[in-house]
């Protein structure tokens, strides 16, 4: 297996032979430093001991943190307040870009929750609908997120081999938004006893029942199932 991202590459394989065989082979056409075993990649941090490979991104946080003036902050047990009912606001957001940066963290935050945080998915993906009609209220919401990641910016996942299968979950409320009464859904799938994929998102559409909220989720979910059963078995 092969990553590249620009001019970083990874290289990852049973075969140490077949991983030097590739590196020696690019290094015919293009100049390269052979770095060793990763340990830093797009704000990624990499530690390995044995068998357990373990990813996280304290660093990436600690950036956030100075970034956005918050590294003094009180640090808070939870990503988002219980059941949040922030609204649009009416005026333009552009107006208060300068003084509310709302955009700029929830992209920073975005980042974070698909690669190495599924604990803050939800929470990032709520506040992501008001990119466009944010205020003071929602600021505080974004802001709250960087106060939680102070007190958990070790955490991250940690992979160990097992023998136990793909295992998925998926989960949705029902017409929960009280702005548009459309549900959130989300799925997690576990490997080698950690997430190798998750997601969450509002619905599309309004949802007449329970049961049919339930039912997108699980249309949703078992994609990304698919995609994952591909990928192990190829």
């Amino acid at each position: 297996m092969i990553a590249v991202y620009v001019d970083d590459v990874l290289i990852a394989s049973k075969d140490v032979k077949s991983m030097q065989k590739v590196s020696d082979h690019i290094s015919q056409h293009f100049d390269i430093r052979d770095l060793g075993k990763v340990q830093q990649c797009l704000g990624i941090d990499f530690r390995r001991d044995g068998n357990v490979i373990e990813l996280s991104q304290s660093g990436y946080v600690d950036e956030m943190l100075n970034r956005f003036g918050m590294e003094n902050c009180n640090p808070v047990s939870s990503p988002l307040d219980q059941n949040p009912k922030l609204n649009r606001e009416v005026e333009e957001s552009s107006k208060n870009e300068a003084d509310l940066p709302y955009r700029e963290l929830l992209g920073c935050l975005t980042y974070l929750a698909t690669y190495t945080r599924p604990d803050i998915s939800y929470a990032v993906s709520y506040l992501g609908q008001f990119n466009n009609c944010f205020g003071e209220p929602h600021w505080k919401a974004v802001k709250r997120i960087l106060k939680y990641l102070k007190g958990t910016k070790d955490v991250g996942l940690v992979y160990r081999p097992d023998s136990k299968p793909l295992v998925g979950y998926v989960d949705s409320d029902w017409g929960n938004c009280h702005l548009d009464r459309r549900s959130h859904s989300g799925f997690i799938f576990l490997l080698s006893g950690c997430a190798v994929t998750w997601d969450s998102k509002k619905q599309k559409t309004v949802a007449l029942s329970s049961c049919e909220a339930e039912y997108m989720a699980l249309t949703k979910g078992a994609k990304a199932a698919v995609f994952l059963q591909r990928f192990l078995i190829e």
